[in-house]
């Protein structure tokens, strides 16, 4: 796979925020899984499993609410079925119980 070319950080100074009053962000804990850190970074061993959380965000904005999903995506079915361990028979972790938190402005 060809390495995707870097940019250069932003080093601008950052604008005001001023977000409306009944804004609000909250994290949704939505999960974790247990995978071989083979599978999850560069350099990971296929002998180390590595613990990790799914999680989403969920904006409420006066003009309407906007999810984002940090989830698997599309090909979760085929990434499961690759991945070594529990998971490849189709058994799941039970979802975290924390409740949401929310972000202050």
């Amino acid at each position: 796979m060809p390495n995707i070319p870097t940019s250069n950080p932003f080093s601008g100074p950052l604008p005001m925020a001023n977000p409306p009053a009944d804004m609000a962000i909250f994290h949704l804990p939505t999960g974790t899984y247990d995978t071989r850190a083979a599978f999850a970074f560069k350099g990971g061993s296929f002998r180390d499993v590595r613990h990790f959380a799914a999680s989403a965000i969920l904006v409420q904005h006066p003009m309407g609410d906007l999810l984002i999903d940090a989830g698997f995506g599309d090909e979760v079915k085929s990434h499961i079925a690759m991945l070594a361990g529990p998971y490849a028979n189709n058994s799941t972790r039970p979802a975290m119980t924390a409740p949401a938190s929310r972000v202050s402005f």
